[in-house]
């Protein structure tokens, strides 16, 4: 006997009207402020039993231009760095050393993010945050940002498009009982989405390896549902204004045409 094929849906254009910065939102989204002592590492997500998420080092002071030098064995796993909350650069632990100019500024932010654990080798320590003294020195503190579905749902979203790492929220409709889509992240940088509080995982258009994430049917109801995305890297005014939900998923980069929801877009198939 045949198995019933699942229903799958396109759903169409999500717009996202809404939006919240992350560095404005501190407040709502730490659950740590850690204030790192002269002369002492940056504190790991361990040091803060801290599981998952971001990790936050902020610096206060003045500063001169320039260089910073990025190693592996400091950078685990992914930092972005800021200056007077603009983005200077990433440093990724497979793709270091990277070498950072930054510029004369009032602020510094370091950005971590935790990209998953090794489980396997010799020793099997993954310790995730910067691990090392602060790449310039000053003031520092650090900031847990677990970044759960309350947290993020909570936020107070505006019309005013955020600057820097931002959550862009919309609204998808669905008339009938719902069925399985995917979101397309096209346009987008590297983040999160969540569906009505249910994360749905991660995102990262240049490396993959999927490029649109599944949205089962359960996660969905009859009527408005929300949709937050967390772009990390996307700025106002180039962030993007809207995702598509799309009938089946996105894998490589080979190109082709698809309407979706009356709109003629690019997908990649």
């Amino acid at each position: 006997m045949e198995p019933t094929p699942i229903k799958k849906a396109a759903y169409g254009i999500i717009s996202l009207t809404e939006s919240a910065g992350l560095f404005d939102n501190l407040g709502h989204l730490s659950t740590c402020n850690y204030g790192v002592k002269q002369g002492d590492n940056l504190p790991s997500f361990e040091d803060l039993r801290h599981s998952y998420g971001l990790l936050l080092y902020m610096h206060s002071g003045s500063f001169t231009s320039q260089q910073v030098r990025f190693v592996a064995e400091k950078t685990h796993d992914r930092a972005q760095v800021f200056v007077d909350n603009k983005e200077v650069g990433t440093a990724y632990r497979p793709l270091c050393p990277t070498t950072l100019t930054l510029p004369a500024g009032s602020n510094a932010k370091l950005l971590v993010e935790n990209m998953g654990r090794i489980n396997y080798g010799q020793g099997m320590y993954d310790y995730k945050g910067y691990l090392g003294q602060p790449p310039i020195p000053g003031n520092w503190s650090a900031h847990c940002l677990p970044l759960s579905a309350e947290q993020v749902q909570g936020l107070p979203f505006g019309s005013m498009q955020a600057e820097g790492p931002a959550f862009r929220r919309g609204s998808l409709r669905v008339q009938a009982e719902p069925v399985d889509t995917w979101l397309d992240m096209a346009g987008f940088s590297k983040g999160y989405v969540w569906v009505n509080g249910h994360n749905l995982g991660r995102f990262w258009e240049t490396a993959g390896p999927q490029h649109t994430l599944y949205l089962p049917a359960p996660f969905l109801a009859k009527g408005d549902n929300e949709i937050i995305v967390f772009d990390l890297h996307h700025s106002a005014p180039d962030a993007p204004a809207s995702l598509a939900s799309v009938a089946k998923p996105r894998y490589s980069t080979k190109s082709a045409t698809e309407d979706v929801a009356g709109e003629r877009r690019i997908l990649f198939l």
